[in-house]
């Protein structure tokens, strides 16, 4: 019993050592497992701090302003450059609602109505993604796009990013105020080449029209035949272009010297009643011809001036021959000198033409003339009002144009300074032109008994090809305008057609086209010459393509012409 009990006993003792061996190596393994995962769980953790300690650097370290917002648009991460873009502080964003924080940022843009009407829309409708420009009231304008981060298929929430493009913005408006700048310079700079290239034409124009009359008559006067009235006539038209000539010639030197620099004034004492009245009693002639009333108002006590006698006398001069030429036959121009405060004041006054509101700015700019085309009714090169500006300024004083628009006539307002002495007499010398050297005329014997048409507008050049047809026993037919020249075309039936180009209402070239486009039978065929101030090669080309036959510049050689017309003639008879 004893000794079986004992057996019992051991194999106990051996079970229970087994199993408790058993349990200490579970123990020992459990402690090792857990060793294991605390060191797993350490790394995970280091990893994951060093993840999120690089996420936080990336964030830092980015230009863009970051914010993160959970699924409920709670705040839940930013970094420093969205504080810095928004100007907010840490405390106003953390654990702040998103939609809260936002109307904090609206209150900073130009338009928070809209933003917040935006950001409505984007919570509203929740797509994935969202791009748009936002303008601050500061100036500066962000870039904000946004992206809806998912798990599982589901929201946790949406980043939002903002890139300051304030620099790339003002870049992009800098370069597109240059490309307008640029534009523009090249718009003003063609306006400057079509203004240069038009005022050519018309100073050719306006330099050769008076030219034409003092040679064609020069001519006519060296060939004889004439009977003493004519020669008379023609002594007077001659005098009376060159100094229409020898006036644009000193336009345009005195146009050179002042954009020189080199412009001098002999000041003296001057009493304006004596510069005025003259430069009245000088147009004078010229008002009566177009039987212009000159109501004169001159105050002897006005006043005394400092200046130069003969250009403020150019200057009133400038501005009475300019009314007069604008004021239609039985009109009337004002003239008034009075004392105004410390200054003199004279004004000229018309009620003629006007001018228009959109050139009245530009009525005092060299080159620039309300009307420029080959159909305009008055001559001039643009230069007068232009002379009288900048001679008004180098007296001290002030010119000033107002005007009720076309129709309405204009008036012209000058103030000078009053001097505080009186003024000495003095006499200044007089100018003699040089008469120009006429060449001979020859006539051909092909023009006796030729009908020609002549058409311009000016009387002076029709009196004169007249008279040198005339002498050249052509038979001639004259019109001012194209519409008379089209009538007599029909029922005259000359054999040539001389016509000007540059002419009230229809020009030569209106003219010509009419005339080419009736039948033969009515005249359509009639050969054409082309006689003109307008001389260059474009104008040529421009002739001969409207349908002339011929061009011939003015001033006319009065052989040549007669050569012409007799060869075109003959031409056009072999033709036929």
């Amino acid at each position: 019993m004893s000794a079986g009990r004992d057996d019992e006993d051991t194999l106990l003792r051996s079970v229970a050592l087994q199993n408790a061996s058993s349990i200490l190596a579970a123990r020992q393994r459990a402690e090792r497992e857990l060793i294991d995962a605390k060191n797993a769980l350490e790394q995970k953790t280091h990893e994951l701090a060093h993840s999120l300690s690089m996420m936080r650097a990336t964030l830092e370290s980015t230009s863009d302003g970051i914010l993160v917002t959970d699924r409920t648009g709670k705040v839940t991460d930013f970094n420093e450059k969205y504080l810095d873009m928004w100007q907010l502080s840490r405390d106003t964003i953390e654990a702040r609602d998103h939609r809260r924080l936002l109307e904090i940022v609206a209150a900073k843009l130009e338009d928070p109505a809209a933003f917040q009407t935006r950001v409505d829309q984007i919570h509203a409708s929740s797509p994935p993604d969202t791009f748009d420009v936002l303008d601050l009231a500061d100036g500066r304008a962000f870039e904000r796009f946004t992206k809806i981060q998912f798990m599982d298929g589901e929201s946790i929430g949406r980043v939002w990013c903002f890139r300051d493009i304030t620099e790339h913005k003002q870049a992009e408006k800098q370069r597109q105020m240059l490309l307008e700048r640029t534009e523009a310079a090249r718009m003003d700079a063609d306006v400057a080449n079509r203004a240069k290239d038009e005022f050519l034409a018309v100073i050719s124009h306006e330099l050769r029209t008076p030219l034409n009359a003092i040679t064609g008559w020069a001519d006519l006067l060296l060939a004889g035949d004439m009977t003493p009235e004519k020669r008379r006539h023609a002594v007077e038209v001659i005098g009376r272009n060159a100094k229409a000539q020898e006036k644009l010639i000193e336009d345009l030197l005195d146009v050179s010297r002042i954009m020189a620099g080199k412009v001098r004034l002999n000041v003296d004492a001057v009493e304006p009643i004596d510069f005025v009245e003259m430069a009245v009693e000088a147009v004078r002639p010229t008002a009566h011809t177009k039987d212009i009333a000159l109501n004169v108002t001159l105050d002897p006590d006005a006043g005394t001036v400092m200046g130069d006698r003969d250009r403020l006398q150019q200057i009133i001069w400038n501005l009475l021959t300019n009314a007069i030429k604008f004021t239609p036959r039985h009109g009337k121009v004002l003239v008034r000198l009075r004392r105004q405060d410390s200054s003199v004041e004279i004004v000229v006054e018309d009620n003629g033409q006007g001018i228009t509101r959109e050139f009245l700015p530009f009525v005092f700019e060299r080159f620039r003339q309300a009307d420029t085309s080959f159909t305009r009714s008055k001559g001039g090169i643009g230069l007068g009002l232009a002379i009288v500006r900048h001679l008004v300024e180098l007296h001290g004083g002030a010119i000033t144009a107002y005007s009720d628009g076309e129709g309405h006539g204009a008036v012209f307002t000058l103030t000078l300074p009053i001097a505080p002495i009186r003024r000495r007499n003095t006499v200044m010398p007089s100018r003699t032109p040089e008469s120009p050297v006429p060449p001979l005329f020859i006539s051909p014997p092909e023009l006796e008994g030729l009908r020609v048409l002549v058409v311009d507008d000016e009387p002076d050049a029709r009196d004169m090809l007249h008279s040198m047809l005339g002498h050249c026993k052509v038979v001639v037919t004259v019109a001012s305008n194209a519409a008379e020249a089209l009538n007599l075309l029909r029922t005259t039936r000359p054999d040539v057609l001389v016509s000007d180009i540059g002419m009230p209402g229809e020009d030569g070239y209106d003219l010509i086209r009419k005339v080419r486009a009736l039948a033969a039978v009515e005249g359509g065929r009639t050969p054409a010459v082309a006689l003109t101030a307008y001389a260059r090669q474009v104008d040529r080309t421009q002739a001969l393509k409207a349908g002339f036959d011929m061009h011939v510049p003015k001033p006319i050689d009065p052989s040549e012409l007669a050569i012409v017309i007799a060869n075109l003639h003959a031409r056009h008879w072999r033709h036929d």
